[in-house]
């Protein structure tokens, strides 16, 4: 096999005579000619050879293998660094007639056993390899040369992406034609003509649209699930025995049960249903989208004159697809979403958008899926429905009295004030106090006799006792008082593990509202309500969920009917009375 690089290094260009020149002495060297043909020919070669990039962190391993820091089992009192070699398979299609020239490139961070099924009508010219740990591949010719490199990269937006592009750049000048990643993966499929399918759909008066469909869970059959929860209560009892063998080995006492790794059983796939209807006479071409968190399987069910363009699954667990033909081209993302807005959906549509550039016209979502419908042709409606939503969200403006006042307070919004006596607090480690000119004044601490603060976040000024309000996380999460005329401090009362991470005290209402600490998809969704003194006596539900990372640094402010929070570079305004929410646009 010759390499375009490989034949230029033999023509050494070190003259200064102009190649043109009849004097030049390569003109006259057949070995200048032979190898200028043979980068002309490959040039022209490369142009229909494709090169398709897998990465995954770690492959599919078997039940009770998996990688890490473990007890080692010839001397259980030491831990040993295990890294099993995991197994990916990838199936290569061709849904064309003509014969494909591909390359390759599969990267893991962890040691991986790579198995390819390929076609007769497909060449793999070449096999990239990147790793940290060791990685093999089977099922090519022995004539496939194959090359080792270091890179490693499971997710397109990430530094590793970067530093993958520019090392394969010094194993091949082909762009690359598609991309999949996931952290843990099993089986991807690779395309070999997915550029020639693209160009020939393009020949056909198609009207095409992109619809999302996500969940978290499909539907289990009730028997299957009924199994799954016998072996999760036994799960349990066997974890409850280990713990109380390994309390006695502690203590010195013997016991008989033996100490072992129990795994849990693994949660039966999921089933989703996906009709794709034609809504109008003209024939539609579909880009599915199908995101769920758990193990699912989804199954397609096509309507007439419907034609299925590409497919993105999506997904924490490795999806399954029936339904297609072969011909459809399948790709994986290491994202998912089932509800919107969320920071999983944001990153989702980034994700799509190397696949498709196609507006979104539909989204569906629904917490456990068995069924949903993909009406083609409503894509436009659904576009004009959500821009007027954009314009609902952004018509709502505060007076301009008001929005001086809000802008006036994010200049200094870590602070409480006491206008009475024109000073300021602010709590960051400690409590401190300034006055009108911005010196610090001299203030009390909390005492020793009461709970030290733990990740203090919430503090306000109850101006009708003139008392600050503390509010921390850490442990079940404490309430404090200070009065700013006697300077003594009091404990109101325990959170009970309720986390807030900002309030605000509503001179008009006597109340307090309290912005909740965001878990899991980080948003929230609701306000609550507390009296003066810690009791919940309500709750704000907001039309829009606001997106703030957990435990981030948030502030907020009562303004009139408005509540105003910031948080790491945005603000929001939420119309106490409705609950409307929108973002504060500069």
């Amino acid at each position: 096999m010759i390499h375009v690089k490989s034949a230029f290094t033999h023509v050494h260009l070190r003259m200064n005579v102009p190649l043109f020149c009849e004097e030049h002495p390569l003109k006259k060297n057949i070995y200048f000619t032979i190898a200028l043909y043979i980068f002309i020919a490959l040039t022209f070669a490369q142009k229909s050879e494709e090169l398709h990039v897998v990465g995954v962190y770690e492959g599919h391993y078997s039940p009770g293998v998996t990688h890490g820091v473990q007890e080692d089992p010839q001397d259980p009192e030491n831990n040993i660094n295990v890294h099993p070699a995991g197994k990916v398979e990838i199936v290569i299609k061709n849904t064309t007639n003509e014969a494909r020239t591909i390359t390759i490139a599969l990267c893991a961070h962890e040691p991986v056993n790579w198995h390819v099924k390929c076609p007769k009508n497909v060449v793999v010219r070449r096999v990239i390899l990147g790793g940290a740990y060791e990685q093999k591949v089977a099922g090519i010719p022995m004539s496939t040369p194959i090359y080792t490199g270091s890179f490693y990269c499971h997710q397109r937006k990430s530094q590793n992406y970067y530093k993958m592009v520019q090392e394969l750049k010094s194993f091949t000048i082909l762009p690359i034609s598609s991309f999949q990643g996931r952290y843990r993966g099993k089986q991807f499929f690779i395309n070999a003509a997915a550029i020639k399918r693209a160009q020939q759909l393009q020949e056909y008066d198609y009207n095409e649209e992109l619809h999302i469909i996500g969940a978290y869970q499909g539907k289990v059959p009730q028997e299957k699930e009924l199994i799954y929860k016998r072996k999760m209560l036994q799960y349990h009892r066997e974890i409850q025995k280990q713990r109380q063998a390994e309390k006695q080995k502690k203590q010195g006492k013997k016991t008989t049960i033996k100490i072992k790794k129990i795994l849990p059983p693994q949660k039966p796939q999921g089933v989703i249903d996906v009709f794709v209807k034609n809504t109008i006479s003209q024939p539609q071409l579909a880009v599915l989208v199908l995101c769920a968190y758990d193990r699912v399987r989804w199954n397609i069910k096509l309507d007439k004159d419907v034609a299925i363009k590409q497919i993105i699954l999506g997904g924490y667990y490795d999806p399954e697809i029936t339904g297609i033909t072969d011909d459809v081209p399948v790709y994986k993302i290491a994202s998912y979403v089932y509800k919107r807005p969320s920071k999983n959906y944001n990153e989702t549509i980034k994700h799509i958008k190397y696949f498709s550039q196609l507006p979104i016209s539909g989204f569906q979502s629904k917490y456990t899926g068995s069924s949903f419908y993909v009406n083609l042709g409503d894509g436009e409606h659904f576009r004009n429905v959500e821009k007027q939503k954009i314009i609902e969200r952004e018509s709502i403006i505060l007076p301009p009295e008001l929005s001086k006042k809000v802008n006036e307070w994010l200049m200094k919004s870590k602070y409480v004030v006491d206008k009475q006596k024109n000073r300021s607090y602010t709590f960051q480690g400690k409590l401190r106090c300034y006055d009108e000119k911005n010196m610090p004044i001299a203030v009390k601490q909390i005492n020793k006799y009461l709970p030290k603060p733990s990740h203090p976040r919430g503090l306000a000024f109850d101006s009708k006792r003139r008392k600050l309000i503390l509010v921390t996380l850490g442990g079940v999460g404490y309430m404090y008082n200070y009065n700013v005329d006697t300077q003594e401090w009091s404990l109101v009362r325990s959170m009970k593990n309720k986390d807030f991470v900002a309030i605000t005290y509503s001179e008009e209402e006597d109340c307090v509202y309290a912005f909740p600490a965001a878990f899991g998809d980080n948003m929230v969704s609701s306000i609550q309500k507390m009296s003066f003194d810690g009791r919940m006596i309500g709750t704000l539900k907001l039309t829009e969920p606001i997106i703030v990372e957990t435990f981030a640094q948030v502030q907020m402010k009562i303004f009139s009917n408005y509540l105003v929070i910031t948080t790491r570079g945005k603000s929001y305004v939420v119309n106490i009375e409705s609950g409307i929410t929108r973002e504060m646009r500069k």
